[in-house]
């Protein structure tokens, strides 16, 4: 008989608790928002200040709530174990953070470039990144690769911190007027092109649409910290 996995454990936990309000063909993350949404009858048993990861003390399936709404996270669950560890985040939203954004003069705030990127002429533009729950999102709009020696975006090595890493490698395609690029967000939180064949070519990223890369992180670690502004 196959073993259950603790994902298989929360969804029937949730299942439960929703009754009817859950669907057959509602993921695992449309059951966490419909709990927090309408719990159901099952009451939050803990509330406290900040993230209770390392913290909070309580039996698996406690519901924990943060009544400061730390770093923008509310709600958390209690997955596994006995002990202060294995809380995940149900509900919790950084908005968007900008890293580096330009005028269209060209003038740069915030983080600097890696000098193989540039913004693209006469267009304002951003790199910025949010924190959604379990998922990550990296927006880039009017970027201009000028060579490939550097393979980050950022100058000195900056890379975007813990809680806005994901736990594989992710990939978002952006497209230049002579041809395509793979641009990688990487579990150490670097931002840039990709390698090999999916190194692409250099151009301007230019348009009014964003270029976005999303990545799923380790819900259990949420930002301690907001980057950019």
């Amino acid at each position: 008989m196959p073993t259950k996995t603790v994902d298989d454990l929360e969804r029937e936990y949730l299942q439960q608790a929703l009754g009817s309000n859950a669907l057959p063909t509602d993921t695992i993350q449309d059951l966490r928002l419909k709990f927090y949404a309408n719990p159901g009858g099952a009451s939050i048993t803990r509330t406290g200040l900040g993230s209770p990861e390392g913290v909070v003390t309580a039996p698996v399936v406690t519901i924990y709530s943060d009544s400061v709404f730390n770093q923008n996270a509310g709600l958390w669950y209690k997955r596994s174990g006995s002990g202060n560890t294995g809380w995940i985040i149900i509900y919790g939203d950084t908005g968007w953070r900008t890293i580096t954004s330009w005028t269209s003069g060209g003038a740069i705030t915030g983080q600097a470039l890696s000098a193989s990127y540039a913004p693209v002429a006469g267009q304002a533009g951003a790199i910025r990144t949010r924190r959604l729950n379990d998922e990550i999102y990296v927006g880039i709009r009017n970027l201009s690769r000028v060579d490939s020696t550097v393979i980050s975006v950022w100058a000195a090595g900056y890379v975007l911190p813990q809680g806005f890493r994901p736990s594989v490698y992710a990939e978002g395609q952006f497209y230049a007027p002579t041809g395509p690029v793979a641009m990688w967000l990487g579990t150490d939180g670097s931002v840039g092109r990709g390698t090999g064949i999916k190194a692409g070519v250099n151009g301007d990223f230019s348009g009014t649409a964003e270029g976005l890369i999303v990545g799923l992180a380790d819900n259990a670690l949420w930002p301690t910290g907001l980057p950019g502004f």
